[in-house]
């Protein structure tokens, strides 16, 4: 120790309240969050559409849907990553992504890219573990700012995921019914938006380390 303070002791007085109306806005943008983490159903509502294009049958729909389903869940590197270095990694991730998927869907739609079971299959992939790691990483740390309230945070949260597929429905069938391409473009920008604003707006609260700042405070002592 050079004298140079390492750990903070809190003092035993009264503390300063927390700041309700941040945990408020915080809870906000992360149901708006949680709206963008069901987009992945964009892909059932042009489903019909992407059949009579490519002459696809139900088996092959069923095949893309599944594919896409699989690498959603497959979510263990990914809490790793969110445990050692936080949630900003996974903000990145999801934000790269899911614009990418829903750009070659994009594009698919377009005649740019011929579509196929295996390509669509793997913008399918692409896009719905975009949609899962946002799910990930708005609901991990949003429920660090709520530490003795989570089962209530986790059911709002939830319940938008849930209103989320409706939500976008009404937005495909009220503006984009039969273009399909600027649908996607339109989620696109929508998703990103939103997950820069989690970017710079939610991070993980003061008391909760990470990893990483274990690891970095524990060489410092």
């Amino acid at each position: 120790m050079t004298g140079e303070q390492f750990v903070e002791v809190l003092a035993t007085g009264p503390q300063k309240a927390i700041y309700e109306p941040r945990r408020f806005a915080i809870l906000l943008l992360g149901s708006y969050g949680c709206i963008c983490s069901s987009l992945s159903y964009a892909f059932n509502l042009i489903a019909p559409e992407m059949q009579s294009r490519y002459d696809l049958t139900g088996r092959d729909i069923s095949t893309i849907s599944t594919v896409g389903l699989v690498v959603g869940y497959f979510l263990m590197p990914y809490g790793f990553i969110f445990d050692h270095f936080g949630p900003k990694p996974i903000f990145i991730l999801s934000m790269v992504l899911f614009p990418l998927g829903a750009l070659l869907f994009a594009l698919s739609f377009r005649g740019t890219i011929e579509g196929s079971v295996v390509r669509l299959s793997v913008f399918n992939a692409i896009l719905t573990l975009g949609c899962t790691l946002y799910d990930v990483v708005y609901m991990m740390t949003i429920m660090s700012h709520f530490p003795i309230s989570k089962g209530p945070v986790v059911a709002i949260l939830k319940s938008y995921i849930g209103l989320g597929s409706a939500i976008v429905g009404s937005i495909q069938l009220a503006f984009f019914d039969g273009r399909p391409d600027h649908y996607f473009y339109f989620l696109m920008v929508l998703f990103f938006v939103t997950g820069a604003a989690g970017f710079f707006l939610v991070p993980l609260p003061s008391y909760h380390l990470t990893g990483y700042e274990e690891k970095h405070l524990a060489s410092r002592k």
